[in-house]
């Protein structure tokens, strides 16, 4: 079970929603077997939703509108009370997925990854934090890590040094 729950982590870092959807479906059908015991059911259900919402971009926001018409949205989890309860809210917690359209998503987090640049591209002689710009551009600062590997090929900070050399040597 905890290498389905890393291998969610992994797919959500790639954005690869395929293989969100097969291990939702899997920790689903694992809950629904019975097999484990409810609280050990309701800690996967609280993984995942943990990791949507620190791993999906806006997942916070995507979460609360599949959950809009329960009273406490998707914290109505904690209201379960058996495992068809956990089951439940797993399917529909996996609506979730409908909510990501892969060349929308990639244009967006491109444009993200530009302005996130050009920020730091404009203003090299202070000091540059990657808590500072994920607040510039409105997303956590473990999100924008995750985005500026996947789109820059490096991570933040070598790409912040990068920027101050070239401006000392000019």
């Amino acid at each position: 079970m905890k290498k389905l729950i890393t291998n969610l982590k992994n797919a959500y870092m790639k954005e690869n929603k395929e293989q969100m959807y097969e291990i939702l479906t899997k920790l689903t059908a694992d809950i629904e077997s019975d097999e484990q015991s409810f609280v050990e059911n309701l800690s996967i259900a609280s993984s995942v939703l943990h990791l949507t919402l620190y791993y999906m971009e806006n997942g916070e926001t995507i979460a609360r509108e599949v959950f809009e018409k329960h009273t406490d949205g998707y914290n109505c989890l904690f209201e379960a009370k058996n495992n068809r309860d956990i089951v439940k809210w797993m399917k529909q917690f996996m609506h979730i997925l409908d909510y990501l359209d892969d060349t929308e998503c990639q244009d967006a987090k491109k444009e993200l990854i530009h302005a996130v640049e050009k920020y730091v591209q404009l203003h090299p002689c202070e000091p540059i934090s990657l808590s500072r710009v994920a607040d510039e551009v409105n997303i956590s600062p473990g999100y924008l890590s995750t985005l500026f590997a996947k789109y820059r090929k490096c991570r933040f900070t070598e790409y912040v040094n990068y920027v101050k050399v070239e401006k000392a040597k000019k």
